[in-house]
């Protein structure tokens, strides 16, 4: 009887460890899609949320139903040009600029290209909108009375060009927001415009009360991604004009950094962050030095390369990159194989469920007792 107990105590131990490594593992539990294209311009895509995804095929603004691979059109009209960078639920955000009009402008749609609406605001030449959240989007725009370009400002609306709220820190020469989750946005904002330097910075709550996020020991940082409690980006190490930047993640604080940047590896950029996943791109000796998509949870030891997944797709891929990440886990992005660029779905592969594994663990159990006899 001692001998069956320990038989089963020794395969539900068995089962559990294969339990905790799978959820371990969660890099390799994903398979890569190549999402349609409209035309021969190529395509890549930048934003997803549940079954919504939005990217560009050149001129268009594309939307593209991630369950079903069809696609609509977003561009509001044949004299424009348009890319959407964000979706949530049925809100997308981006800029187009037109043929009489170089000049872009920040764009919401709510799933057509007739429902476009133009967020340009009073007072600036230009604008885009790079995140979305709800009833918020986020983005940046050109002063009028600032026409050479050199400091934009960090803007956010609800819906309309006369909501638009100026989020410029002062004291700062430019800034501009990547990213909103709810009150939480996200983005840059520069030192001076000659000689000074960029840094990650954080506005939050009503207010949008403004933290740097700034880290000791980078010349120069920028941040891409916000959710609820975790933000990602870059810093440059050495120039904050170029040279070698690390992937990094933070919690609200510029002491909360981590160092996404893994061994092989001498730049690496995270763009968006869900939940303990955090996505984005990277390049060194580890990738035989060209730019792979990559996957992060929370530590650069734990970098997976998802560019590894893309073969046998069709194109023999030389780059890639992961743009965006949904609650769900579904990571969207593009992939070249140097001469056209293809939008990107990496989709999470269902696992075993933990029942399932102890019911295994529970069958093997009893197939060793009775040989056990």
């Amino acid at each position: 009887m001692m001998r069956r107990l320990r038989n089963r105590a020794g395969v539900l131990a068995a089962t559990l460890l294969v339990m905790m490594t799978a959820g371990s593992a969660a890099g390799a539990a994903y398979q890569a899609t190549l999402l349609s294209s409209p035309g021969a311009n190529g395509a890549a895509a930048y934003g997803v949320s549940g079954t919504s995804i939005v990217g560009n095929s050149y001129p268009d603004a594309i939307l593209w139903n991630g369950a079903t691979n069809a696609f609509v059109s977003l561009n509001p009209g044949p004299e424009w040009s348009s890319f959407a960078y964000a979706v949530d639920g049925n809100h997308q955000a981006g800029y187009g600029w037109t043929t009489t009009n170089a000049d872009s402008h920040a764009l919401l749609w709510n799933g057509t290209a007739a429902s476009y609406v133009d967020l340009n605001p009073a007072g600036f030449y230009s604008s885009q909108a790079y995140g979305v959240s709800g009833n918020a989007q986020v983005g940046g725009g050109g002063l009028i009375t600032n026409p050479s370009g050199g400091g934009g400002h960090a803007l956010l609306w609800h819906g309309s060009a006369a909501s638009a709220v100026d989020l410029h820190p002062a004291g700062y020469a430019g800034s501009v927001a990547a990213a909103v989750f709810g009150d939480n946005i996200v983005g840059t904002a520069r030192q001076s415009n000659f000689g000074g330097y960029d840094q990650a910075v954080l506005w939050t709550g009503p207010s949008h009360t403004l933290t740097t996020l700034h880290p000791a020991g980078f010349a120069a940082s920028s941040a891409r991604g916000v959710s609820q409690d975790s933000q990602v980006g870059r810093g440059f190490v050495s120039s904050p004009f170029g040279g070698d930047r690390h992937a990094l993640l933070w919690h609200g604080s510029a002491a909360s950094v981590i160092d996404l940047n893994p061994s092989g590896f001498n730049r690496t950029e995270a763009v968006g962050v869900a939940g303990m996943k955090q996505v984005g791109f990277g390049q060194g000796s580890a990738t035989g030095g060209n730019d792979h998509a990559l996957l992060w949870q929370g530590t650069a030891a734990s970098v997976f390369d998802l560019h590894s997944l893309l073969v046998g797709l069709g194109p023999a891929f030389i780059t890639s990159e992961a743009q965006s990440i949904d609650a769900s886990g579904v990571i969207v992005g593009f992939a070249s194989d140097g001469q056209t660029s293809y939008a990107v779905k990496w989709s999470p592969v269902p696992e075993p469920t933990a029942l399932a594994l102890i019911v295994t663990g529970l069958l093997a159990a009893g197939g060793i007792r009775r040989r056990s006899r």
